[in-house]
Order: C-alpha cells, then sequence, then structure tokens
C-alpha cells in the first residue's frame, strides 16, 4: 500500500468506520457504515436500501444520517473546520425552492 493511501487509512477511514459501526437508527440492525458504504461504493439508491434493510424511519432521517455520516469523515480528514449552516433562521433556503417543490 502506498504511504499516503496507508495514512489516509490509518488516520481518517479506520477511526471514522469505528464511529459509524453503531445502529444507523434505533431498533434497526444495519449500521451507518454500511449504509454509506452501500451508497458511495455499491451505488445503491436510498429506495433500495429501504428495501433492502426493511428501514422503517422517514426519509429525511434518513437523509440526515448519510449527510451527518459524510460529514464527520470530512471533519476526521480536515476537509472542513465548521459548518454553515445552508439556511438561516427566519430566512428562505439557499436553494430557493417553492413549497410546492418538495421532494418526497
Amino acid at each position: 500500500m502506498d504511504g499516503d493511501l496507508l495514512a489516509a487509512w490509518r488516520d481518517h477511514y479506520k477511526p471514522w468506520s469505528v464511529e459509524m459501526s453503531g445502529p444507523a437508527f434505533e431498533g434497526e440492525r444495519v449500521t451507518r457504515l454500511q449504509l454509506v458504504l452501500d451508497l458511495v461504493v455499491d451505488n445503491m439508491g436510498p429506495r433500495q436500501l429501504y428495501d433492502y434493510y426493511r428501514i422503517r424511519v422517514r426519509r429525511t432521517r434518513f437523509a440526515e444520517t448519510i449527510g451527518e455520516a459524510l460529514t464527520r469523515y470530512a471533519e476526521i480528514a480536515g476537509w472542513i473546520k465548521e459548518l454553515k449552516p445552508a439556511v438561516d433562521a427566519g430566512t428562505e433556503s439557499t436553494l430557493n425552492r417553492s413549497s410546492s417543490d418538495e421532494c418526497v
């Protein structure tokens, strides 16, 4: 293994994978690590994961969990220091979506 690759595995991936080894959601058996790997590496879609693991949480919670896991990796890797909120309290979304544009 290349020295830089080994260092990235040891310093970034390994500690992150240990943190992500717990259940993704209360009462579910699938881990956060497995969900991220299935989405990012195996290119499975959220709907496929819902069906495969029989996940029983809202889609927003599912998306938050994935976002939190990827953000944590970026923090460990030193790619980000502090995230700024995408939407300030009391202001319109930075995506400029109307209420009819909500995802289901």
